[in-house]
């Protein structure tokens, strides 16, 4: 029998295994804080955008400071957005006409 019967482990495997543990345990808490996907898409920028308009068109559209508030661009700036995300989105040009009276598309001077 040898005098010291204890065995260190190596020193990268003792920083391995504090690793693996912090890692397992990090995923337990994720799962446990993450509500389960309802199998939802998320809502990308131009679904933000286009029912902002949507819901400010009986009004002549949304306040600039709501504006400012979520997208942090001036009244101008975003029915330039809004007329941008249109033409990308809108294949059949109802969009187009549901938004044209409420927003009427920036026209540059000559």
């Amino acid at each position: 029998m040898k005098a010291d019967d204890t065995t260190t482990p190596e020193p990268g495997t003792f920083l391995a295994e504090q690793v693996r543990t912090y890692r397992n345990e990090r995923r337990r808490r994720h799962r446990r804080q993450t509500p389960p996907s309802s199998g939802e898409t998320p809502i990308g920028e131009s679904d933000l955008i286009l029912g902002l308009a949507r819901r400010w068109i009986p009004y002549g559209g949304p306040p600039a400071e709501e504006i400012f508030q979520l997208f942090g661009i001036s009244r101008t700036q975003y029915i330039e957005l809004l007329w941008s995300t249109v033409r990308m989105v809108d294949h059949e040009g109802a969009l187009t006409a549901e938004f044209a009276t409420a927003y009427p598309p920036h026209r540059p001077r000559r």
